[in-house]
C-alpha cells in the first residue's frame, strides 16, 4: 500500500510520504548541512547560554510568512507549544528536555515556561539540563514553524498551510493531490528554481 499524505501539519513529518512536501511549505530554525554540521536557517543564531542549559535565538529579520505577516518570537513558542500538547505527534517526547515541556505534554499546562521572550526577534529556549546537541533538534521537520494561533481545520489544512518556506499551498486533497505555488516573497534570493510543483 503506498503511503499517501493526509493532512499539512508540520508537526506529523515524522513519516516517510512528508519529509519532501511539508519542508517545501514550512521552515525550521536550524538546518543540518553536509557532514552533520548544524547551519542557521530562520534562527540566523543560536548561541549556548549558562553552559548550555539555554539556547539564544536571533530570527532572520527578513522572513515573512505566506501571507506577508513577519517571522516572530512568539511563532517560535507557539510552535512548540501546539506540538507538544498534541497527543498525536509521536516523536514530542524528545523535546521533554525543555523547561516545562512535561507539564505541557502531561496536559497540567497551557503555556511553555522554557521559552523567554525577549523582543520581536530574540528568544532563549531553557532546558533541565545541558544538552550540546539541542541547536540540532530544532531541524526536525515536525518543528516547522507556523504562525501564532495556526490551527488544524476540519479538511486537515493548517489555516491554509501557512509558512515562510519556499513554495506556499494552492490547493489540496488529502491522500489524492498537493499543488504548490513559488512564494514570491521567499527570503532566500534567487531560490525556489521552479514555479510549481505537484505531488
Amino acid at each position: 500500500m503506498q503511503e499517501t499524505i493526509e493532512t499539512i501539519e508540520p508537526a506529523f513529518s515524522n513519516y516517510a510520504p512528508y519529509f519532501e512536501t511539508m519542508g517545501c511549505i514550512f521552515e525550521t530554525l536550524t538546518r543540518i548541512g553536509e557532514g552533520g554540521r548544524v547551519l542557521p536557517w530562520l534562527a540566523k543564531t543560536c548561541e549556548p547560554v549558562d553552559g548550555g542549559r539555554a539556547y539564544r535565538l536571533e530570527l532572520r529579520d527578513d522572513v515573512r510568512f505566506h501571507d506577508g505577516r513577519p517571522l516572530r518570537s512568539r511563532d517560535v513558542r507557539y510552535t512548540l507549544e501546539r506540538m507538544l500538547a498534541c497527543s498525536d505527534v509521536n516523536d514530542r517526547m524528545m523535546y521533554a528536555c525543555i523547561r516545562g515541556a512535561r507539564a505541557l505534554i502531561d496536559g497540567e499546562a497551557q503555556a511553555l515556561a522554557g521559552v523567554v521572550i525577549h523582543s520581536p526577534t530574540t528568544c532563549t529556549i531553557e532546558l533541565e539540563q545541558p544538552l550540546s546537541y539541542f541547536p540540532g533538534m530544532l531541524a526536525h521537520r515536525m518543528l516547522g514553524i507556523v504562525p501564532e494561533g495556526s490551527q488544524l481545520g476540519p479538511d486537515k489544512k493548517l489555516d491554509m498551510a501557512i509558512g515562510t518556506g519556499p513554495f506556499r499551498v494552492v490547493s489540496f486533497e488529502p491522500h489524492r493531490r498537493l499543488r504548490l505555488e513559488r512564494n514570491l516573497g521567499y527570503w532566500r534570493p534567487g531560490y525556489p528554481k521552479c514555479q510549481e510543483i505537484e505531488f
